[in-house]
């Protein structure tokens, strides 16, 4: 069992203690997860944005110079 410490004592946690402990753990674990989700997920959308934005810059009929050069 888990143990926590109360005024310098290592006493063990109580089966609800323990629970919450756990429940606590498996929440920032979610959160963690789910942040690192989103920030991939935005450098993904940035990638096919420039891409895209790319592919326009062409159809119009700019050389890939001109468009180095606007994206400096």
């Amino acid at each position: 069992m888990a143990h926590k410490m109360l005024n310098g004592i290592r006493v063990e946690l109580s089966d609800e203690e323990y629970a919450a402990f756990l429940e606590n753990q498996r929440v920032g674990h979610a959160e963690s997860v789910a942040r690192r989700e989103a920030k991939a997920a935005t450098i993904a959308q940035k990638a096919i944005d420039k891409a895209n934005a790319t592919s326009k810059l062409e159809a119009l009929g700019l050389t890939s110079s001109e468009i180095d050069a606007l994206s400096k």
